[in-house]
């Protein structure tokens, strides 16, 4: 488990629509949501990438660096656009 696992649950498109979230509730998020993308910080983003969220997002502090994930961070960025 690891680098790679984000589209099992955000889908191909980061629309939040990936198999493995199916049953999540709230759903997975939505990245290509520009509401969304306004509301939150690069460091909110981070964090959750960081230390996982309450709705069932694991953390991936242990799994991928800092540079990973700040690239990460980036990336969801481009899907809002």
């Amino acid at each position: 488990m690891g680098k790679g696992i984000c589209l099992t649950c955000h889908g191909s498109e980061g629309r939040g629509d990936g198999a493995g979230g199916a049953s999540f509730n709230p759903r997975p998020r939505n990245f290509t949501d520009t509401d969304w993308q306004k509301a939150r910080t690069d460091g909110e983003i981070f964090w959750a990438i960081t230390k996982g969220t309450e709705y069932g997002m694991i953390a991936f502090e242990d799994m991928l660096s800092v540079e990973e994930r700040w690239m990460l961070v980036n990336y969801i960025r481009k899907l809002g656009k």
